[in-house]
C-alpha cells in the first residue's frame, strides 16, 4: 500500500480526477440532467448540486459496501434541492435501466 503523499499515490489521484472529469459515470449524468431540468439558481441549492455530485462519482467508480447509505444520502440532497419527493425518487428509481 501506498503512502498517502507518495508520488504514486499522488500521481494515481491526479489520473482518477482527469478521468471523472472527462468521463463522468451513467449515476453522475442523470444527477447533472436532474439537476438542469430543475434550473436550480440559488446558490445554496447550487452548492448541494454539487454535492450530490460528488456522491453520484462515488457511487459511479467507488461505492463498494457503502452504496445504500450513499444513495440514502443522495436522495435526501436531490430532496433539499427540488423540494420534491417523487422526482428524486423517480430519477434514482430509473437508475436502473438505460438513461
Amino acid at each position: 500500500m501506498a503512502y498517502k503523499d507518495s508520488p504514486d499515490e499522488v500521481y494515481r489521484r491526479k489520473l482518477l480526477k482527469e478521468v471523472l472529469a472527462e468521463d463522468p459515470g451513467p449515476v453522475e449524468l442523470a444527477i447533472r440532467k436532474f439537476v438542469l431540468q430543475t434550473e436550480v439558481t440559488d446558490p445554496k441549492k447550487l452548492a448541494l448540486a454539487e454535492m450530490a455530485y460528488s456522491l453520484a462519482r462515488v457511487l459511479d467508480y467507488d461505492a463498494s459496501n457503502s452504496s445504500a447509505g450513499l444513495s440514502k444520502e443522495l436522495r435526501e440532497l436531490l430532496e433539499s434541492i427540488t423540494g420534491m419527493d417523487r422526482d428524486a425518487n423517480d430519477l434514482l428509481n430509473g437508475l436502473n435501466g438505460p438513461l
